[in-house]
């Protein structure tokens, strides 16, 4: 009776009435086929927000099913004013990633999710849309997940190499550091330009204890900066100070710590470090 009046209400032009009569559906808890069937109805209709939200509804009580997504997301779409058919497959997957971030930023990782999900039904490779479903599962410690979808991005993709990275930091996470350690020296061999799985491959080296290897990986990425008549960061010249003076070249570590004092004078752990390269120094 309640989905009768909705589309009565439709009929009408009723637009307040089928909202009402949606809401009411929705209460009374009707089984997937029907509340898929409102949803499309209610979008039909061009009640897009009502869609979304009944749509969501759905989702929340359904588990991950596709269809349900997939309304969420193409009703988000219309709500910011994409039509679908007035575009590309890649250019309509490309809007959707960046609502996706926008969803992301706002804190509604269920929207980013299902628009990212859309994303990947219309270009199955997109690797924008698996790299942002990959940190949102990374951000709520589902490692696993997360690494399947950074795993999805194909090779010839630009964000591969990201990928790559980001399902490394996620394989550590999940406990399994030697993978993630092969993963980060796999791509750091692929991608002969690449200075992040380098310098991630030296953090994590040296989180474990072994400061000779952190160096020589924090070392290889600045070289491969300096191929590139590229200064290395901030970070990286920290990393590199600190990492040599770890492992006794004290007077090694002046060069970049230098860069990084007179890049930013106030930052208190490159003055710190100073410190002690000058009472090292003084004790030579």
């Amino acid at each position: 009776a309640t989905m009768r009046r909705m589309a009565l209400s439709l009929e009408r032009g009723d637009r307040p009435g089928a909202v009402a009569a949606a809401e009411a559906f929705a209460a009374a808890g009707p089984g997937q086929g029907m509340r898929l069937a409102a949803v499309q109805r209610l979008r039909a209709a061009g009640l897009f927000a009502e869609a979304e939200k009944l749509a969501l509804a759905g989702l929340a009580t359904y588990g991950e099913a596709a269809l349900f997504a997939e309304e969420a997301a193409l009703a988000r779409a219309r709500v910011a004013g994409l039509e679908p058919a007035a575009t590309t497959p890649r250019r309509f997957a490309a809007a959707l990633v960046d609502l996706g971030r926008q969803a992301d930023r706002r804190g509604s990782p269920a929207m980013t999710l299902v628009l990212a999900h859309l994303a990947q039904r219309l270009v199955p490779q997109d690797g924008a849309a698996a790299l942002l479903s990959g940190a949102v599962f990374e951000r709520f410690k589902q490692f696993d997940r997360a690494e399947r979808f950074y795993a999805a991005v194909p090779p010839g993709d630009a964000l591969f190499g990201q990928a790559a990275l980001r399902r490394a930091v996620a394989r550590e996470a999940a406990g399994a550091p030697a993978q993630a350690k092969a993963l980060l020296e796999q791509t750091a061999a692929r991608f002969p330009d690449a200075i992040a799985p380098l310098a991630a491959l030296g953090e994590m080296q040296r989180g474990a204890g072994d400061k000779r290897a952190a160096l020589a990986a924090f070392e290889a990425a600045a070289a491969r900066l300096r191929g590139l008549e590229l200064e290395p960061s901030r970070q990286l010249q920290f990393a590199l100070a600190l990492t040599r003076f770890e492992t006794g070249g004290w007077d090694a570590a002046a060069a970049p710590l230098a860069a990084v004092l007179e890049a930013q004078p106030d930052d208190a752990q490159a003055r710190a470090l100073a410190a002690l390269v000058t009472l090292r120094a003084g004790d030579a």
